[in-house]
């Protein structure tokens, strides 16, 4: 669901009494007003999310910006409310990157959170604030995901030819693993274990 996104530039600050809020059935318009009506360009370094129209929890929020935007790197806050007064954190630094090199791209533009229910959301740079804007967030509704399907496969160990201390196992398949369960030759049996992963 694309929310309504309220850039709020340097050198505004956001008080309630400069908030109007109007109410147009069947659906809610929000107009928001900083106290010093700045109008110039700069950057926005906060952004006030009218969230009235998800009518649920929302387990994720997706960030969008032009395509032509500069590499960055940092983070970002969330806050929720429920009058545009009063705010609560609810992921306190989300990692957000846009990064290009050699044709290739390093996007992350996610923010995973515990399903959240509030009417507004305002969304914050931690740190050095980019050189471009975000264009739309979309929020995700919790009750729209579903658990995915999993199956259980048991792999025997072989010795790596290669170190004496190593067992490899060949699942068969390039597969995301949940968990791993490990069965060891005797019982009351503790060892210390490092796990990793390649590709063959």
């Amino acid at each position: 669901i694309a929310l309504p996104v309220f850039p709020l530039r340097e050198g505004s600050r956001l008080v309630i009494d400069g908030i109007h809020v109007t109410i147009d059935s069947p659906r809610s318009a929000i107009s928001l007003q900083t106290q010093n009506g700045s109008s110039g360009r700069l950057v926005a370094n906060q952004y006030i999310l009218d969230g009235r129209a998800v009518g649920s929890a929302v387990s994720e929020l997706r960030v969008s910006w032009p395509e032509t935007a500069s590499d960055y790197s940092g983070r970002m806050s969330v806050e929720v409310s429920d009058d545009l007064g009063t705010w609560r954190t609810v992921v306190a630094a989300a990692p957000i990157a846009n990064l290009r090199a050699n044709d290739q791209a390093l996007i992350e533009n996610r923010i995973l959170l515990a399903p959240t229910t509030a009417k507004y959301w305002r969304i914050q740079w931690l740190e050095q604030r980019p050189a471009f804007e975000i264009t739309t967030v979309f929020a995700e509704p919790a009750d729209s995901l579903s658990a995915p399907l999993s199956a259980a496969v048991e792999v025997v160990g072989q010795a790596d030819p290669a170190n004496a201390n190593d067992c490899l196992f060949d699942l068969g398949a390039h597969a995301p693993v949940s968990h791993v369960n490990i069965v060891l030759p005797e019982v009351n049996m503790v060892v210390g274990v490092d796990l990793s992963s390649r590709r063959l």
